[in-house]
């Protein structure tokens, strides 16, 4: 017996470390599971296995913030509605 490998066949892979995209091999579809903060990065080198990669989907975890982080955001969106309403008077 002999094996023939089939050059149109596809492989699916799921990965969730990015220096694993260096041993894909031809006709890939990926599934990625990233951080929030490393999309842009799996973007950036998805680019350099374009060649590679039938396509592909990329889960996203949103990273959870802190209730100080939370309330510094709320304070900067509160508004001074008299210093408003003023300031638009007199403009």
């Amino acid at each position: 017996m002999e094996y023939a490998s089939n050059p149109y066949a596809f492989n699916f892979y799921k990965i969730n470390d990015i220096n694993l995209l260096s041993r894909l091999k031809d006709n890939a579809v990926l599934t990625i599971k990233c951080k929030d903060t490393e999309y842009e990065d799996w973007k950036k080198a998805l680019e350099e296995y374009k060649n590679r990669i039938v396509t592909y989907r990329i889960i996203v975890e949103h990273s959870k913030l802190s209730n100080n982080t939370i309330e510094d955001n709320v304070k900067q969106l509160s508004l001074d509605h008299l210093s408003e309403f003023k300031k638009y008077i007199l403009e």
